[in-house]
């Protein structure tokens, strides 16, 4: 889920930016990848920790390791990105911390965006509950039969 999200930034960021020609509206839970080096300080669980241990191993790289990633961080795409866009964030998410997931959204640089953060959920970000919630925001966004 989280890398989808990742990646349905970046392709909107890229598609507003280098074609001028924004897609249509732009479905994002808890992205991973946005704000990497937060996400690397207080992430407890999934990809993040690992990257952690790398940088621990190799101490001397760590600095140019991080530069890199910058490169592809999706909070940096996003502010090219112009699309409607619905976010979720699970506040409890151990995985793709919440401030990541507000990284990714506060930089956004389409005027139409929210975002659903989920108070009592984790990295589901509101699993079906979410679902409906998307399901509306489309509706009133993207055209009949496109």
């Amino acid at each position: 889920m989280a890398a989808r999200a990742a990646l349905a930034l970046a392709a909107s960021a890229l598609r507003s930016w280098v074609l001028d020609d924004p897609v249509a509206a732009v479905l994002s839970d808890v992205p991973f990848l946005s704000d990497i080096r937060r996400g690397a300080e207080i992430a407890a669980e999934g990809p993040y920790p690992e990257l952690v241990r790398w940088c621990a191993t190799h101490r001397d790289l760590a600095s140019t390791a991080l530069d890199t990633l910058a490169s592809f961080d999706v909070a940096v795409l996003a502010g090219h990105a112009t699309s409607p866009v619905l976010f979720s964030a699970g506040l409890r998410d151990p995985v793709c911390p919440p401030s990541t997931v507000f990284a990714a959204f506060n930089r956004y640089g389409g005027a139409d965006k929210e975002i659903k953060a989920w108070e009592w959920s984790e990295h589901d970000a509101g699993q079906g509950h979410h679902v409906v919630e998307q399901l509306s925001w489309l509706r009133d966004r993207v055209p009949p039969g496109l």
